[in-house]
């Protein structure tokens, strides 16, 4: 049915559980579609099921392209983001302060009082780069670099824009750019698309 609505989408049907989520059942088949591609986005309405969790860990564990990771991706990264650093390419994961307070196993007002500091060292210790969206979206490298985003507003801050990011975010990956340029063109371009 996806497919049949636009010639350029691609479509994979992947094996679901009883929930109708995606299972475990669905990482070989997804790590061999994924292999040859630029990029990826993961996340987005996944759900948090926990056979989706286990096919999201076990992806990301594997998984040979870029990634841009998101949403439920992050939730099933909760007491698994060394998972980020074993990984063989470097990802770009786009939390939220409540997202990122869960992967570091901290408050949010914790994340609220030293964004930068938390970005940077999650970006350090995880070997990717941290998108932490909200006021001033913080983007951290792994190199221990951390950028300020001057574009966006509160207008912002509703259900589907952090799942324009990720596309956005997948794209430029797509387009061969290494992930830190990446995020800080992305978060750039998404800000001033919404101040606009």
């Amino acid at each position: 049915t996806v497919a049949a609505g636009a010639m350029e989408l691609m479509t994979l049907p992947l094996p679901s559980n009883r929930a109708g989520s995606l299972s475990a059942d669905a990482v070989r088949p997804s790590l061999k579609f994924a292999q040859d591609k630029s990029a990826v986005a993961l996340g987005p309405g996944l759900s948090q099921n926990p056979g989706t969790q286990s096919f999201v860990r076990a992806f990301v564990a594997k998984c040979v392209p870029p990634m841009v990771v998101d949403a439920d991706g992050l939730n099933a990264l909760v007491g698994h983001a060394p998972l980020l650093h074993d990984t063989t390419s470097v990802s770009i994961v786009t939390p939220h302060p409540g997202e990122m307070a869960r992967l570091c196993a901290c408050s949010t007002a914790k994340v609220q009082e030293d964004r930068e500091g938390i970005a940077r060292r999650f970006a350090e210790n995880h070997r990717c780069v941290v998108v932490l969206k909200g006021h001033r979206t913080i983007v951290a490298g792994p190199g221990g670099e951390v950028f300020v985003n001057p574009t966006g507003n509160s207008g912002m801050a509703t259900g589907g824009t952090g799942d324009v990011l990720t596309g956005i975010l997948g794209a430029l990956l797509a387009q061969g750019l290494a992930p830190l340029d990446a995020a800080r063109l992305g978060v750039y371009a998404h800000g001033l698309a919404g101040d606009l």
